[in-house]
């Protein structure tokens, strides 16, 4: 997840009167960017076959373009504050597998076209938004990839110089042009070749095991069939390294 606050100077330009105010107006519009942007922004947010599978009702990752106050199920949850400074905004769109560089670059060129249109975004949701009936946002890198092409502005936005920016996840054209990813083994084989890792299946026995950090917490005893899945584990290797359990 991404937060993000726009400053002008030592003063937070997207600060309330207090806690309980309405968003002022360059905050509003910086939302209603980001939401507007959102399903081409998935591309950078999202970029692999694998994210997608994280993106599911009730699991605290956004399914529609939405935005509320202090409302995990959206997709941009507004953040209100007594401490002016605190004031911004969390895009909850994007995994662990973003590029941290592209996904602040898509976010902020979202924010910064909708401050520039002076937008107005949709109402503000309470409660369950996975439970509206709203336009969902791509539910797969294929439909992604279409949201992306669809939406010239923020391309235009990420283009530097004329030129087409740079690529928005690594093997993500071989991840395409091998289908939608209905294989787990041929998935590992396809990130292990973006990566330049080989990855090989072990399977293993049900059996006790522990974490100590340092003798800082306690080891409790795990399964480590419930932790690594009935199917084994996997170990990869770099050339020239040692094997890693992972």
């Amino acid at each position: 997840h991404v937060h993000l606050s726009l400053w002008k100077g030592t003063s937070n330009a997207f600060a309330g009167a207090d806690q309980s105010a309405e968003l002022v107006p360059r905050f509003s519009s910086a939302v209603a960017g980001v939401v507007e942007h959102l399903p081409a922004a998935s591309l950078l947010l999202n970029p692999t076959i694998n994210s997608y599978k994280r993106l599911v009702p009730g699991w605290f990752a956004p399914i529609n373009a939405t935005w509320g106050y202090e409302n995990r199920s959206c997709a941009v949850r507004a953040i209100r504050s007594g401490r002016p400074e605190l004031w911004r905004f969390e895009c909850r769109r994007p995994g662990a597998d973003a590029n941290p560089y592209l996904a602040l670059a898509a976010i902020a060129a979202s924010a910064a076209d909708g401050i520039r249109r002076e937008a107005t975004p949709p109402n503000p949701i309470e409660g369950d938004a996975y439970a509206l009936d709203l336009p969902e946002l791509p539910s797969s890198l294929d439909a992604a990839l279409r949201s992306f092409e669809d939406d010239a502005a923020l391309r235009e936005a990420l283009h530097r110089e004329g030129r087409d920016p740079p690529p928005c996840f690594p093997g993500g054209g071989h991840c395409l042009a091998h289908g939608a990813g209905g294989d787990p083994e041929a998935e590992q084989e396809r990130v292990g070749l973006a990566l330049g890792i080989e990855v090989r299946r072990h399977q293993l026995d049900l059996v006790p095991m522990g974490f100590d950090l340092g003798g800082q917490v306690p080891v409790e005893p795990l399964d480590r069939g419930r932790v690594l899945g009935d199917e084994g584990a996997f170990v990869v290797r770099r050339a020239g390294e040692p094997e890693q359990l992972l």
